[in-house]
């Protein structure tokens, strides 16, 4: 996937403070440029209702939201009081996910100091699996680009992963995701499968990096520089951005794959070694999507298991 591909994944709607595109309800419209653009007073906003304070406030700057608080908070309707903590509340809670962002850009802004603009993060989902492909992301971000709740795709609900993902697709210089398939995987084995993955994702990306994060480990054999990073997708947006990119792209192709093979639950389990992913493989046999070499590994076990099962209860 290109960085100009948006893929159809949806997620829920916007906290209050977040960007959306909103109107008033039956606006008058003088009156709503007047509020808009004036500083907020107690009289402009006692002659507006609640939905219609809460459409104003969207897509608005810091300086205008603390305004509106404050009137708020002198409202005499409940309402608009509680709306006016609502508003502090979330102000709070923007301003320390803001830190939290920026102190994650820590590697980042070091390579810009040293003249390095174009930087890619890389991660991969799915190397565990026993079906479905192993993916790989490779995400340029712009610079100082803010995604809240950005964080490793691991630690994120699925909303959470959804609604990042569609601010990465919104605030990165070029986006590419690589999937290499469970035969490939079988006949190399995972680490090589995901390395391939991985050098396909930034071959395909639409800029040339400079440098490239890796969580983890060094891709072998390209011809990037790039630094490995423990952990990184809890230390680097660039890498968690990337982890993001390739966990929410493989899941959506193990739900179109749970409608062709129907009966494993792809859609829930995403190909994982959930006891019922096993047992229906027990009962329906590998299609084509398996990795062989991984089932193989994960029945004999099975199989084991239940034999020290029997015997013990003939014991």
């Amino acid at each position: 996937m290109q960085s100009g591909e948006k893929p159809d994944v949806r997620g829920p709607g916007p906290k209050l403070l977040e960007p959306s595109i909103s109107s008033f309800p039956n606006p008058d419209t003088k009156r709503r440029k007047r509020v808009e653009n004036s500083i907020v007073s107690s009289k402009e906003t006692s002659v507006l209702t609640l939905e219609e304070i809460r459409s104003l406030i969207r897509n608005k700057d810091g300086v205008f939201l603390r305004e509106m608080a404050q009137v708020l908070a002198e409202d005499p309707r409940s309402g608009a009081r509680a709306l006016s903590r609502r508003i502090a509340a979330e102000m709070d809670e923007f301003r320390n996910e803001a830190r939290r962002l920026k102190e994650r850009y820590a590697f980042e802004r070091s390579l810009r100091k040293e003249g390095i603009e174009f930087i890619a993060g890389i991660d991969e989902a799915g190397r565990g699996c026993l079906a479905g492909p192993v993916a790989a992301a490779a995400v340029m971000l712009e610079p100082h680009a803010v995604i809240y709740g950005l964080d490793d795709s691991k630690k994120m609900t699925p909303r959470a992963r959804v609604l990042a993902f569609q601010e990465i697709c919104k605030k990165a210089v070029s986006i590419a995701v690589s999937l290499v398939p469970a035969d490939y995987i079988d006949v190399h084995n995972i680490a090589v499968a995901t390395f391939e993955a991985m050098k396909r994702s930034v071959s395909a990306l639409s800029v040339v990096p400079q440098m490239l994060l890796v969580d983890g480990f060094y891709i072998p054999g390209m011809g990037v520089p790039q630094r490995a990073i423990k952990g990184g997708d809890r230390l680097s947006n660039s890498i968690a951005a990337a982890s993001v990119v390739a966990k929410v792209f493989r899941d959506r192709y193990m739900e179109i794959m749970e409608r062709i093979y129907p009966g494993y639950g792809f859609a829930e389990n995403k190909g994982y070694a959930t006891k019922e992913h096993v047992r229906a493989i027990i009962a329906l046999g590998l299609c084509e999507i398996h990795r062989k070499t991984f089932c193989a590994t994960v029945l004999n076990k099975t199989r084991n298991a239940a034999a020290d099962t029997l015997l013990e209860e003939g014991e």
